[in-house]
């Protein structure tokens, strides 16, 4: 886990209240408070029974001038080392992370207490830390830091942080299955539809053809004999894509111009579909020409009957 640092906002009142009290009644800028201190007296003893780690530190040395009995129990007797040697691991210097600079004011005035949560090196147990510059003997100032071991409750949020992934996990392999299962209805839809066109090119071509082949061998007439042309073209273009893609490709085309575009394709000529659909050349000429203009062929060198055959 990594080092963090807070805004000097805390977001539990009653431990910056408990942590900003102790510092005020504990290292108040006055000699007789800091002699007690030092000679191990009452407020020595109140900071040995405080359920938190303290620490007096120079501001300029680094040199650790007091540690209360919890600090000693976690780190030893480290009194008159620099903090950032016996408090830390792997420093070659001051740490990076030191709060120094937040606590003076830039007249030099001591400026106000900053809350943050840091996992010690040493350790590695969290603590939220309030830290206040004070004053010291000797005109010095000095960083008052009181730690209160906050591990349990970062574990706890760790816990459901881990819960959380592992839930979104579940819901992802879930969407995952779904997918899969999805893929496969689609996969044996395709196979049903298949089947079903198999089918019907089977029942056109066993039951419906033999007797229009039939029928085209009697009729004499021309004209009906290209009406029983597009129908045996009709049931063929019935199980193929042709009507479909071109419907759907981005054109939208009027039943007759799906009609005459059908016809095109057939290689039937103007005068013929003019004939079989009862309209006049000029008008299927017209049509034409529509067709050409929405398929994006107008005033192209491109073959309609060609391109219309690509569509299928």
């Amino acid at each position: 886990m990594t080092k963090k640092l807070s805004n000097p906002l805390c977001s539990h009142q009653e431990n910056h209240d408990l942590g900003i009290n102790a510092s005020r009644f504990l290292f108040q800028s006055n000699n007789d408070a800091v002699n007690e201190v030092e000679a191990g007296g009452l407020h020595a003893t109140i900071l040995d029974n405080l359920a938190a780690a303290v620490f007096v530190c120079d501001m300029e040395t680094h040199e650790i001038l007091f540690l209360n009995r919890h600090a000693r129990i976690l780190f030893g007797n480290v009194g008159g080392q620099q903090c950032w040697r016996a408090l830390q691991n792997g420093q070659n210097g001051p740490c990076s992370f030191c709060t120094n600079s937040k606590l003076v004011n830039a007249d030099g005035s001591l400026g106000k207490p900053f809350v943050w949560k840091f996992q010690n090196t040493v350790n590695h147990r969290w603590y939220k830390l309030f830290d206040q510059a004070i004053s010291w003997p000797g005109n010095r100032i000095v960083r008052l830091e009181i730690a209160f071991d906050i591990t349990d409750q970062e574990q706890s949020r760790a816990d459901i942080l881990d819960e959380d992934i592992t839930e979104r996990q579940r819901l992802a392999n879930e969407l995952a299955e779904t997918n899969i299962a999805l893929r496969v209805l689609l996969c044996q839809s395709a196979i049903v539809k298949q089947e079903l066109e198999e089918k019907v090119q089977a029942n056109i071509r066993e039951l419906i053809s033999p007797y229009l082949e039939n029928l085209a061998v009697r009729l004499k007439d021309s004209r009906e004999k290209r009406y029983l042309a597009v129908i045996s073209e009709n049931l063929r273009q019935i199980t193929t894509a042709f009507s479909r893609n071109l419907s759907t490709n981005q054109v939208k085309l009027t039943p007759r111009e799906l009609q005459i575009a059908d016809l095109i394709r057939q290689g039937k000529t103007n005068k013929e579909i003019a004939e079989i659909l009862i309209l006049s050349t000029r008008t299927v000429e017209t049509y034409r020409d529509k067709l050409r203009r929405k398929l994006g062929l107008h005033n192209k060198k491109v073959n309609l009957q060609s391109f219309l055959n690509t569509i299928s």
